[in-house]
């Protein structure tokens, strides 16, 4: 897995957050679970994204220290969404 390219100075635009509150895991053959320092977090199959996202609340229970990233991700509209970090 490559780290995200903060020399980048392009956006990066994101079509979908989701997270097991809003869809119904375990039904979606796109979504599987990774381990991410011992913890499993589910990821949807992309291999044309550029960038994968997780919820701050996922972050958290990974227990990893965050880089700060210039980066800029965009949603629907061209809407610049919160980043909290890379890693």
């Amino acid at each position: 897995m490559n780290a995200l390219d903060d020399s980048d100075d392009s956006d990066t635009f994101l079509g979908v957050i989701s997270s097991p509150e809003i869809n119904n895991i375990g039904t979606d053959p796109w979504k599987i679970p990774i381990a991410v320092n011992g913890t499993e977090v589910l990821f949807k199959v992309d291999t044309g994204a550029d960038v994968s996202v997780i919820l701050e609340s996922e972050v958290k229970k990974l227990k990893v220290t965050m880089n700060v990233t210039k980066k800029v991700l965009t949603g629907p509209c061209k809407s610049q969404l919160n980043v909290c970090g890379s890693m």
